[in-house]
């Protein structure tokens, strides 16, 4: 008999209802029904009609009857249905004979279960759900009872969650096998001989289930019925039962408590002993400290080393010799963090100085750990341990203490000094567990984790250069990377809980900054989840270390001189439309949201961009990371929230929305300061295959004119793709050369954004152009060098130079500063640019004070400032634009017409006059490219000038106005003879014509002193002329 366990109200009463049976591949062996006739619209059964059995149960049939086959045969047909009658779930039915013999059904009635073979051996050994901090060292452990290299071919390894009993998670473990001790091990990437990896916090705490099942599970599946289930655990931390789950184990077997010893963040759910219990059993179920991919050892060693001190226990390398050995040893206590979770909930003890050995490689700290004891001792205290050595995630320590006793009141310790860099990352495990004192000054790189874990990282000689920021890609970035690992050592709280409150090393109104510093840095020595760090001396607040506020927060942006300034701002993610979850963003509405999860916090986070684009004073900015809504409404919002202040008067350049990613890139501009001349252009894989819009924002460009002196240059703003995830779709993996992912997208990407700028794609005849944005590359990286190589200029190099020192960053990750926002010019616009820098009020700030709520941080972190309004530093670049002699002459005419329609009758005559000789000084063939190729230029720029001083003397036309247009007119002829002379100069061949040349242009100064401007032009016109001979 094969019995299926159901859930309860499991079983539909029809009218009609049925069930199939399919074997393994999975073909149907029978489809019946009751009550009525059913067709399949799904699953194995798909198309087929069920057989109505012919019978059924009513709502007066008793509880404890069924409906049942009866009859005398071995195969289906031999037997009919009948009932309700009394039931009989695991015997023979009553009535029902099996005989051996007879029968005419050709279908066999057993379902295929298990793969043939040693598969059936295989259990679930060990699990473990609940670690320290974010869950990062989950897994679940599979044993074949020591076989070995058991192939694991159609099974499945399946998490259920136990809010809805249905499958959350399933590892197809086809191609797979247990090692050559019968251990396999699925788990976090932090998990030591993983072998296959799941995300870090992706196996659910409780009530919840893993089970080992045939064949192959999508998430939403229920759970299956026995004949599928190879093994299962159902556990939880401190929850009720789940009586659905329990369904996956055999009757009565028990929910297993991961809690069930106290310690669940270092303990595991293993069978005791090691692979006992059966499978779909849990009885066996204990806690001990976790053992992925070996024996459990499920009970205190027997192994007793006697006393050992601690530089025997610690060892030479990197684990010490006696693990899982019961030791006794003494030492003096340095760090003080007992009590109950989120504390340590131990002791750091280190041997006093006599008890010392003279062997630099073995540490004379290690770390005890209590369990949720009280606070019994304190720094300083001589005590004496028993108890078991191990490895906890590499961290030596003695654990199921069974003794602790102060001795005396202690005994002389002294700070073990490390001078940084270190030789070797190993190099710390030397000083594990001890008092350290870093005598250098050391400086803070990196915040990302202050406001979730307490911990702040630091490093030697300043904060640390990203590798491609200041090195070539490949081999020199990888010697910049190897130096910055030796140069890290990170900082923790002593605590283990996540977003703490209040945030360690937080003052709100003057929050720790990368770049400040703190000198003779002095704690205790730890390892964990990888990393060497210092702990505190004990869990007072007060015992957290104090650094100094070198690196002030910036008040002001940087100057940059100029008429203008251009910024580039990334506003991380600025959304109107709030991140629910839903897949709501998007030109159309189908992508995930990426902004503020809640009302409250858009308010948080707009308050700070909005503050911080009216501190930049730009006259134009241009934005990444704003919504691509299809209405546009999130940068009307900002631009709206900008000019309430009324300061300003931005407007946006109306591209509508562009691409069809859930983040564009926008302009805004001061239309006080700048027009928008022209449409605007967009870049996208329309215009260049090689420009792939799939990955990389469009570029948008826009043409400005200076308000004041008419000068235009044009904005290209870019947000290129993103190293995070990957373009191996496109054949561009990471290939290490630290790059990341998608190198060849971005650079393809520049390579096509300065050949269509090359084109004049917004058409407006100005050959001035400024590469701004995110390029998502730092200063090295090729997609920058295809951009340099075509004649741009690195802003930020050039007025800044290179790397941390320089002041040269923009953004951090993992604790390393470098540049992805730019600022690039063009030949023609670099002579226009007086300054570009970065304005530090963002990068350099601790994520605790953002707008962000996410992860339980505490709200009152945040400040309403400036300050930490994103993750990039704005760029900010000077502009005094220049214009060409062309555009001055035409700005004279554009005037004059100004002129013409307000003046009388005979000031109008001398204006038109004096417009069609403007009109004949900007014939093209007078002209080579920019430059006058002809004196009749003069001739007519002199006419001009006579003209528009008749005009004034009609008293129609304001003289003050009037000379303004004289002196434009004027100074574009002596410019032109004064660069004629100059380029003449460098090589004339007949040197007296530049002299005479030079002697002209000065006559033609006095002239003008004298208010003569006809003449003061034919003398420019007679110096430019020699400027042409000296070099005929």
């Amino acid at each position: 008999a094969l019995d299926f366990h159901l859930p309860v109200n499991g079983l539909q009463n029809g009218a009609p209802d049925g069930m199939a049976l399919v074997d393994a591949t999975p073909a149907v062996v029978q489809f019946l029904s009751y009550e009525g006739t059913i067709t399949a619209t799904a699953g194995p059964a798909i198309g087929s009609t069920s057989t109505d059995i012919g019978q059924a149960e009513g709502s007066s049939t008793a509880i404890g009857d069924s409906l049942q086959l009866v009859g005398t045969g071995t195969g289906y047909d031999d037997f009919t249905w009948t009932g309700p009658v009394a039931e009989s779930p695991g015997s023979i039915n009553a009535g029902q004979t099996f005989d051996g013999g007879g029968g005419s059904s050709t279908t066999s009635t057993t379902p295929t279960t298990l793969p043939p073979g040693p598969v059936a051996d295989v259990i679930i050994n060990e699990l473990d759900s609940d670690t320290i901090g974010t869950d990062a060292l989950e897994f679940v452990e599979l044993y074949d009872h020591g076989i070995g290299n058991t192939a694991l071919d159609g099974l499945s390894l399946v998490f259920f969650n136990g809010s809805s009993d249905t499958v959350y998670k399933s590892i197809d473990l086809d191609g797979y096998s247990t090692d050559g001790g019968g251990y396999f091990v699925a788990g976090n990437p932090a998990v030591a001989g993983v072998d296959v990896q799941f995300a870090g916090n992706g196996l659910q705490n409780g009530a919840d289930a893993v089970a080992l099942l045939v064949g192959d599970y999508s998430n939403g599946d229920p759970v299956p019925g026995a004949s599928v289930i190879v093994d299962a655990i159902v556990y939880d931390t401190n929850d009720a039962d789940d009586a659905g789950l329990l369904a996956l184990l055999n009757a009565g077997q028990p929910q297993v408590n991961e809690d069930g010893a106290g310690d669940k963040d270092n303990h595991s759910n293993q069978r005791c002993p090691n692979g006992t219990g059966g499978a779909r059993n849990t009885s066996t179920y204990q806690q001990w400290a976790p053992t992925p991919g070996a024996e459990n050892i499920c009970t205190v060693p027997v192994l007793d080393a006697g006393f050992q001190p601690i530089h025997a226990i610690q060892g030479s390398g990197l684990a010490s010799p006696y693990v899982g050995y019961l030791v006794s040893t003494t030492g003096v206590v340095v760090g003080d963090h007992e009590g109950v979770s989120p504390t340590l909930r131990g002791l750091f003890i280190q041997s006093a100085d006599h008890e010392a050995d003279a062997n630099p490689e073995t540490s004379e700290g290690i770390f005890v750990f209590l369990h949720n004891t009280g606070d019994n001792f304190q720094v300083g205290d001589y005590v004496e341990v028993h108890g078991t050595v191990d490895e906890f995630f590499n961290q030596t320590q003695i654990g199921n203490v069974t003794s602790i006793v102060k001795v005396s009141d202690g005994a002389p310790v002294t700070p073990a000094t490390v001078s940084m860099p270190v030789g070797s990352v190993d190099e710390w495990e030397a000083y594990e567990g001890m008092l350290v004192t870093i005598p250098q000054t050391l400086s803070v790189t990196e915040t990302y984790n202050q406001v979730r874990y307490g911990e702040i990282e630091l490093s030697s000689g300043g904060p640390l250069d990203n590798p491609t920021n200041v090195a070539a890609p490949g081999a020199a970035a990888a010697a910049v990377s190897q130096a910055n690992t030796l140069r890290r050592i990170q900082v923790d709280d002593g605590m283990t809980n996540q977003n703490p409150d209040p945030t360690p090393y937080l003052d709100i109104a003057d929050p720790v900054r990368i770049g400040d510093t703190i000198t003779g840095l002095t704690g205790v020595l730890g390892y964990s989840f990888g990393r060497y760090e210092i702990q505190p001396l004990d869990t007072a607040p007060s015992s957290l270390v104090s650094f100094d506020r070198t690196n002030p927060r910036p008040v002001s942006p940087p100057s940059v001189g100029g008429d203008l300034t251009v910024a580039s701002f990334n506003v991380l993610n600025y959304f109107t439309t709030i991140d629910t979850g839903a897949a709501i963003c998007g030109p159309s509405g189908n992508l995930g949201c990426r902004g503020a999860d809640s009302v409250a916090e858009f308010d948080r986070q707009k308050a700070k961009i909005v503050k911080a684009i009216l501190a930049l004073d730009a006259d134009i900015v241009g934005l990444m990371e704003i919504e691509n809504h299809v209405t546009d409404a999130a940068l009307d919002d900002l631009v709206a929230a900008l000019n309430a202040d009324g300061s300003v008067d931005y407007k946006k350049v109306d591209s509508g929305f562009v691409g069809d990613d859930a983040i564009k890139v926008a302009i805004i501009y001061d239309e006080d300061a700048v027009s928008a001349v022209g449409a605007h252009a967009v870049l996208d894989s329309s215009v260049d295959p090689l420009f792939v819009d799939s990955k990389n924002r469009p570029t948008l460009a826009q043409t400005f004119q200076d308000s004041e002196s008419g000068g235009r240059f044009t904005v290209a703003v870019n947000h290129l793709k993103s190293k995070g995830s990957a373009c191996d779709d496109l054949g561009d993996p990471d290939n290490g050369d630290f790059q990341g992912n998608c190198n060849a997208t971005r650079t393809n990407a520049a390579t096509a954004l300065v050949n269509w700028l090359e084109t004049d794609p917004t058409g407006s005849g100005d050959p001035d152009v400024l590469i701004i944005g995110d390029l998502n590359s730092y200063a090295m990286e090729d997609p920058i060098a295809a951009i340099t190589d075509a004649g741009y200029t690195d802003l930020i190099r050039s007025f800044q130079g290179v790397g941390v020192a320089q002041d040269a960053y923009s953004y951090v990750f993992s604790g390393e500063l470098g540049y992805l926002d730019h600022a690039l010019s063009n030949a023609d616009m670099t002579a226009q640019i007086t300054g570009a820098a970065f304005w530090h009020t963002n990068a350099n700030e601790s994520l605790a004070t953002d707008y962000d709520l996410d992860f339980n941080r505490p709200p009152g972190n945040y400040q309403d400032t400036l300050y930490r309004a994103s993750d990039h530093d704005a760029v900010v670049i000077g502009v005094v634009t220049a214009t060409s002699a062309m555009e001055d002459i035409a700005q004279v005419g554009s005037e004059i017409d100004e002129l013409i329609a307000t003046s009388n009758s005979h000031a109008g005559r001398h204006l038109a006059k004096a417009k069609k000789s403007i009109d004949k000084a900007l014939n093209p063939s007078y002209w080579d490219g920019e430059m006058i190729d002809s004196k009749k230029v003069f001739d007519q720029l002199k006419k001009a000038v006579k003209e528009i001083d008749k005009a004034s003397d009609h008293g129609d036309v304001d003289s003050g106005e009037a000379e303004d247009l004289i002196a434009v007119l004027v100074q574009t002829a002596r410019d032109a003879a004064s660069e004629a002379l100059n380029d003449a100069e460098a090589a004339p061949t007949r040197p007296r014509h530049l002299d005479h040349g030079w002697e002209r242009l000065l006559k033609g100064d006095d002239e003008a002193a004298k208010g003569k401007w006809d003449k003061a032009i034919s003398n420019y016109r007679k110096a430019w002329q020699e400027a042409e001979k000296a070099v005929k």
